[in-house]
């Protein structure tokens, strides 16, 4: 909320109000100078505003108790418009209690019975131990790889010069300027350039070598062996050719690294203070009411995840389950991975058993549908499990009917 409204106005002065049209009645008009200095000079007088301009909290809780001082009497026809017009200054500490478009919200909290159980504390107790990753690869497999993968898929688009014209304002202050309400645009026009002339001078080698975490060597091999075409993209835009070079190429680095990777466990392992710390308020339209879960509310991603939630409440070969906290990770290749969900099932065949999962809900079993950083996080996870953990058995599932055939 407060990185949406950073761009209103912050000062409530003469300045500011002088020229702005406000609706009386059915009518809008226009504040004239004398109006406008007579409202700076009103809320100067009751403290309203501090020597800054800006809105004190003095004026908000005056108004919403109905006690605002009397207004001129020259200003008192014109209150309402004027009172809106003050309104639309941006008070900073009010970001705090805005909901946004009056929505409900939810803060989840902890269901103490649940996150106590036996088979919970089990479940936690086999997970929550953190691992470091070993892997190693060829260099020239990684130079060879990265050169066909660029040769084929980067795909850089020529830079575009958007003209725009307006006319000036006849009067502003330094808060016109910062808020960009000193010029009213009047036409734009936009053309694509094959290059545009500059006196940069890039480090392409140094640049791509930090954002692939290579060294310059590797990365000059890479570049030395694409094509010239692929190369000649790097002239028609340069941000875009290192930033899709990039990604390509450390896609790559991860495809390999994974081929041999494998996971140890360390001494430290996740404190429990996880899923009581630093809970967000949600949109409730978000939430879940839980009576099965960990925490009283479960906040869902998507339909995918809601439905599968929906679900384990009404499954009673549930014992508990919990959306996992965003602050427990995997570490892998291609940065850290949060699982989505832990679950505890009586055992079918023995109610003195448990089975426990680890989940990934996707809507799509399709690997074509998964974007290859998501699907390279998952089999890592794969891995993970397979090193670290015990008989704790992690899938990617499309739903709750697989998860089932799973269990059963």
């Amino acid at each position: 909320m407060r990185e949406a409204l950073k761009g209103r106005p912050l000062k409530a002065n003469a300045t500011f109000f002088e020229g702005k049209t406000i609706r009386v009645g059915d009518d809008e008009q226009r504040v004239e100078e004398d109006a406008a200095k007579g409202l700076e000079f009103w809320l100067i007088q009751n403290g309203y505003v501090d020597r800054n301009h800006q809105i004190q909290a003095s004026y908000h809780e005056a108004k919403k108790n109905g006690s605002l001082a009397s207004l001129p009497e020259d200003l008192a026809p014109i209150k309402d418009g004027l009172l809106a017009l003050v309104d639309t200054v941006y008070d900073p500490s009010l970001a705090k209690e805005m909901v946004g478009d009056g929505r409900k919200t939810v803060t989840p909290r902890l269901r103490r019975e649940n996150f106590d159980k036996t088979a919970f504390q089990d479940l936690w107790g086999r997970i929550n131990r953190k691992a470091v990753y070993f892997t190693d690869f060829d260099t020239a497999a990684l130079i060879d790889a990265a050169t066909r993968r660029l040769d084929k898929d980067l795909n850089v688009p020529k830079q575009q010069v958007v003209v725009t014209g307006g006319a000036q304002k006849k009067t502003l202050d330094a808060e016109a300027v910062r808020s960009g309400q000193s010029f009213q645009t009047n036409r734009t026009a936009t053309e694509r350039v094959a290059s545009v002339e500059s006196t940069i001078h890039y480090d392409l080698v140094g640049r791509l070598a930090a954002e692939t975490r290579l060294t310059r060597r590797t990365t000059g091999a890479v570049l030395k062996s694409i094509q010239a075409q692929t190369f000649a993209m790097f002239g028609q835009n340069p941000e875009t050719f290192i930033k899709k070079a990039a990604d390509l190429i450390r896609a790559e680095k991860v495809r390999l690294a994974i081929e041999k990777l494998r996971y140890d466990r360390t001494a430290q392992s996740y404190d429990a203070t996880i899923f009581t710390s630093d809970q967000p308020t949600v949109d409730a339209t978000r939430t879940l009411p839980s009576s099965r879960s960990v925490f009283d509310h479960i906040v869902t991603d998507s339909d995918t995840e809601l439905e599968f939630a929906t679900k384990l409440e009404g499954e009673d070969r549930v014992i508990v389950y919990a959306k996992l906290p965003r602050g427990f990770v995997i570490p892998t290749p291609g940065g850290n991975y949060n699982p989505d969900w832990a679950i505890a099932f009586e055992d079918p065949k023995t109610a003195e058993k448990h089975i426990y999962f680890v989940a990934e809900t996707k809507g799509s079993m399709m690997e074509e549908d998964l974007r290859a950083g998501e699907l390279q996080r998952i089999e890592c996870a794969t891995r993970f499990f397979d090193n670290v953990v015990n008989e704790v058995r992690y899938e990617k599932i499309d739903g709750y009917d697989k998860l089932i055939d799973l269990i059963s």
